[in-house]
């Protein structure tokens, strides 16, 4: 079927400002996470040099930049190269429902998302604390918390996000359970899981990891590589959890099956029981890539948290072989590039945070600008760089790359969200 938004470019035709909607050849092992982009730096169009001859451009979605397409070729086809698959068979066992739209802005749904995450955050406290001392736990109590974080994730999808990056060091992994539990709920929202769904995935992120609190804190909290014999104790713990979890009354078998199986492996290079792909409950696919991507973004004993970017990419390497193929790609279409709580430097120097992202224009997120060209502190102030916002010379704005926490003194925790927002 032709596409009169669909042109053949060669590469070295490329310019700023060309949304790339595909590639001549597989986006696997091209060192592009986000199939579909805008091409932001001369960085990107080299790196296209060197691995395609030629690229697709969406004519419709460059339309903002100041150059024609007439000269290029049309493409006919419109065709679409297919993503390589490891497995044959399709992973995806969800319905795809319309995506809702967002109910309220970020700023209308702060005073709630604030009241959502300290309550979650207080029960996963209780519960540990509970199963530390031989009692049950309260199911009934974790099923309230979850849904109120869907109906939060539901009314803004940004909102709960900001504070999974805004982390502190936690032994009984409190804040990494309350984390993966909102990345949980919003990748699945975004694949178009039922509201329903989504609380039963909310409540395996929230309890994949309660095995831990029978792991000693020698090992749970060690700074380093484990010892084979260590790492041997560690792998306990999916063993524990499963073992706490089906004590508990009215527990759903699908979050019995994730702390369980969270670390197993498509390949079948995971423990406890060394499952293949086709033996991996769905849920356990979605959480074990929402589990590995905040512990890699996480400041831990031994390590400091590293860019989404980089998380992105250990994600997009294991692919097939560690993790869910199809998953990883729509996680990563997902999240982004910047996702809200990013540091980000400017093509100018400067350093900022992102507050928002347009979901068709990833790259070009709301930025609070907080440090100026000199990497000093400036008057905070946020630009859009979706309207092409410039800066005090008269360019346009643009990511130059993404930033760990701490970078230039810069920490996450520091920021109250509110004040971000009215800079």
């Amino acid at each position: 079927m032709f596409d009169r938004n669909r042109y053949y470019v060669p590469v070295k035709q490329l310019k700023i400002g060309m949304f790339v909607s595909d590639l001549d050849r597989p986006w696997l092992g091209t060192p592009f996470l986000v199939q579909g982009f805008e091409i932001t730096s001369e960085e990107e169009i080299q790196q296209l040099t060197e691995i395609c001859q030629y690229v697709y451009i969406d004519k419709k979605k460059s339309g903002l930049f100041d150059y024609s397409l007439d000269e290029y070729v049309p493409d006919e086809t419109s065709s679409k190269i297919p993503f390589k698959r490891s497995y044959e068979q399709s992973s995806i066992k969800y319905h795809r429902y319309q995506i809702p739209l967002d109910k309220y802005s970020i700023v209308e749904e702060l005073d709630n998302v604030k009241f959502v995450y300290e309550k979650t955050r207080r029960n996963i406290h209780q519960t540990l604390e509970k199963l530390k001392l031989g009692n049950e736990i309260d199911v009934r109590q974790s099923k309230e918390v979850v849904n109120d974080c869907v109906d939060s994730i539901f009314n803004n999808k940004d909102s709960l996000l900001w504070f999974t990056l805004i982390k502190k060091r936690d032994p009984y992994t409190s804040e990494h359970s309350l984390n993966v539990t909102i990345l949980s709920i919003a990748f699945a929202r975004y694949l178009g899981h039922s509201a329903q769904e989504l609380q039963t995935i909310g409540l395996c992120g929230l309890l994949h990891d309660i095995g831990k609190v029978d792991i000693p804190l020698s090992v749970l909290t060690k700074e380093g590589r484990f010892t084979d014999e260590e790492f041997e104790i560690m792998k306990l713990h999916p063993g524990y959890g499963r073992d706490y979890l089906v004590k508990q009354p009215n527990i759903d078998y699908e979050v019995v099956n994730v702390a369980y199986s969270h670390h197993e492996r498509m390949d079948g290079s995971g423990y406890p029981q060394g499952l293949l792909a086709p033996e991996i409950p769905y849920y356990a696919r979605l959480v074990a890539i929402t589990d590995t991507y905040d512990a890699i973004t996480n400041d831990r004993c031994y390590q400091r948290g590293r860019t989404t970017l980089q998380a992105q990419k250990i994600l997009y390497e294991g692919a097939g072989n560690h993790y869910d193929e199809e998953l990883v790609k729509s996680f990563i279409q997902w999240l982004g590039i910047y996702p809200p709580a990013s540091i980000v430097e400017m093509s100018n120097g400067e350093v900022g945070i992102v507050l928002s992202v347009n979901p068709d224009w990833k790259s070009r997120p709301r930025v609070v600008l907080i440090l100026d060209e000199n990497k000093e502190p400036q008057t905070q102030r946020i630009v859009d760089l979706h309207k092409n916002a410039l800066d005090e010379h008269g360019n346009t704005y643009h990511i130059k790359m993404s930033l760990p926490n701490h970078s230039f003194g810069i920490n996450l925790i520091d920021f109250e969200l509110n004040e971000l927002l009215n800079a």
